[in-house]
């Protein structure tokens, strides 16, 4: 009889385990969409918490007496710098090319080539047929 329960409780133990995993998985994938989304509202935070430093410091505008920016220069420029930072990369476009003469090479070593062209045309043919490959590659043996 002990042998069934020290089975139940490993079972249970091993289901609160996965449920706590779970529950946790989804708080941190909550936390991290709130804060993906909510990054202006970071920044306008911070700036509002700062403000006085900022203007102090940071603005173009500091050494102006009549300073009506108020730092509002440094917020415009880190808003900016946030919204390049999401803008996505540019892919390179990639071209795939095909090596016409080395497939069709390898083709007519093997017997299946349906182009005429002269041998001189086609230095790889010689070189295509190896032992290796012509041990390999072969029709099935009756």
């Amino acid at each position: 009889m002990t042998e069934v329960t020290i089975k139940l409780h490993t079972y249970s133990y091993i289901w609160i385990v996965k449920q706590w995993v779970s529950y946790i998985m989804i708080v941190l994938g909550v936390a991290l969409l709130s804060v993906v989304s909510t990054r202006n509202a970071v920044i306008y935070w911070s700036f509002t918490i700062n403000q006085d430093y900022i203007a102090a410091h940071l603005c173009e505008q500091k050494d102006d007496a009549n300073n009506s920016c108020q730092g509002h220069c440094y917020l415009e420029k880190q808003l900016q710098d946030q919204s390049d930072a999401s803008q996505p990369l540019e892919r390179p476009e990639l071209e795939v090319k095909y090596d016409w003469i080395t497939s069709t090479a390898v083709a007519c070593a093997f017997g299946e080539c349906h182009h005429s062209f002269k041998p001189t045309s086609l230095p790889l043919k010689e070189e295509v047929r190896t032992p290796q490959l012509t041990d390999i590659f072969h029709p099935p043996r009756i």
